[in-house]
């Protein structure tokens, strides 16, 4: 997995940095892996919106969710 990532740089506020430190120990993962889950998971809502909404304008009747 190493040879496919990229390095980039973030700035995190103080607070930030000391809180996700501690849950990166808390869970025993490294801070890295904690930012990479964190991204993925912003991605893949991401692609479910885009999914979402392209059903929703492909579709004439409006679904209920009642």
């Amino acid at each position: 997995m190493k040879n496919d990532l990229q390095r980039t740089t973030i700035f995190l506020t103080k607070d930030q940095y000391e809180k996700l430190r501690t849950l990166a120990f808390k869970k025993r993962k490294s801070m890295a892996q904690l930012i990479r889950e964190a991204v993925l998971e912003i991605l893949d809502d991401e692609e479910d919106l885009k999914s979402a909404f392209l059903i929703i304008d492909n579709n004439e009747e409006m679904i209920s969710f009642d």
